[in-house]
Order: structure tokens, then C-alpha cells, then sequence
């Protein structure tokens, strides 16, 4: 069983923890086409559950993440303003199986 302790006081984390080394080659080699899109994911999911745990044992009582790297969208509104897709919908569903 493990204890948490938890700090004297509120703190937050914002911004971006680096990324593993095994995460930044993977991402590599997924661009230079050596893995599938699925092979990238696995890493990803074992970093995020890495840096869950790792926020959690520091006491945080929230975490998020950001896995893919994306672009800022380009609008044009023609019509009512909506999302075609949920762009971070299947690495929150993750995220939060995790938590």
C-alpha cells in the first residue's frame, strides 16, 4: 500500500513536463515511417501512466495531458461554429481510465 503525502500547501503544475527520451525517438520513427501509428501510441500511453503516477505521488489531485502534437486549427465561419471532430476525446477517455 502506498501513503500519499500530500504538501503544506496548494500548489500547481502548468505547462509541459519533458518527454522521455523513448517517447521523443519513437515520435522519430514514427515520422520516418520505422513504426505504426500503434506502436507510437503504446509509448505514448506508458509515458502518460508514467507521469500520472509520478503527479499523483506529489500529491496533485489533477492532472491532464496533451499527447499529440497539433496545430492550431484554421476557422472560417460559414455557418454555426463547431468542431467536426473531438480532437483530444480519445486521450482524455484514456487519461481518465488512468485516474
Amino acid at each position: 500500500m502506498t501513503t500519499r503525502t500530500h504538501p503544506p500547501c496548494r500548489a500547481d503544475h502548468v505547462g509541459s513536463f519533458l518527454r522521455p527520451k523513448r517517447l521523443l525517438d519513437a515520435r522519430a520513427q514514427r515520422a520516418a515511417g520505422e513504426i505504426t501509428p500503434e506502436q507510437l501510441s503504446e509509448v505514448e500511453d506508458d509515458a502518460i501512466a508514467e507521469i500520472v503516477k509520478f503527479q499523483e505521488d506529489c500529491g496533485l489531485q489533477s492532472v491532464t495531458d496533451g499527447t499529440e502534437e497539433l496545430a492550431p486549427p484554421v476557422m472560417r465561419v460559414i455557418d454555426t461554429v463547431r468542431h467536426v471532430k473531438d480532437i483530444q476525446k480519445a486521450d482524455f477517455e484514456y487519461l481518465k481510465s488512468r485516474v
